[in-house]
């Protein structure tokens, strides 16, 4: 009696296996099913022609193939062109021409840069040759004997420059 009051599913038993199966199964179909639905084209409207008797026939026995009246191609010419009317082509040629100017602007910064690098290396070789030949021309006058009186702005006669001993270097060239 104990083991018929724990089996009310009547015989059925429903192993995760199962279960795992019969869910897979059923997404399978309807993914099947929406695939179809998203798939399968729309050719006519149900207010405007009647709709042929059988998936993908019509009137002449052709399989897959609509057919249109004339009053569908006129309609569809018609979209078609109001379509093309009511592109903004000004709007798209005045992009491209924005385009190409931004592209030459480009092109010309570009050549503009590498101008101002050439110039900026040219300086620095020159700023470096300039240094090189102040320190070699520094080094030759330290050997002789310079003269270091300055000039007071202003007034005319000439003031001692002391060394950092404290000597002039008036005294100096006094004592040689």
């Amino acid at each position: 009696m104990a083991h018929s009051s724990g089996d009310w599913t009547g015989g059925l038993r429903c192993s995760y296996r199962r279960a795992t199966f019969i869910l897979c199964t059923s997404n399978i179909l309807v993914a099947l099913f929406m695939l179809h639905a998203a798939l399968t084209p729309v050719y006519y409207d149900s207010s405007s022609s009647p709709a042929p008797s059988g998936i993908g026939a019509s009137s002449n026995g052709l399989e897959g193939v609509v057919v249109q009246t004339k009053e569908e191609l006129e309609r569809i010419e018609d979209s078609n062109r109001l379509r093309r009317e009511l592109l903004p082509v000004h709007l798209i040629e005045r992009v491209k021409e924005i385009q190409e100017e931004t592209e030459l602007e480009i092109n010309r910064t570009a050549v503009l840069n590498l101008a101002r690098q050439k110039v900026a290396l040219e300086l620095a070789n020159r700023l470096r040759e300039l240094k090189l030949s102040n320190d070699q021309a520094t080094q030759k006058g330290e050997g002789k004997s310079t003269d270091a009186r300055v000039q007071v702005l202003g007034k005319g006669k000439p003031k001692d420059v002391k060394h950092s001993n404290g000597d002039s270097i008036e005294q100096k060239d006094m004592a040689n």
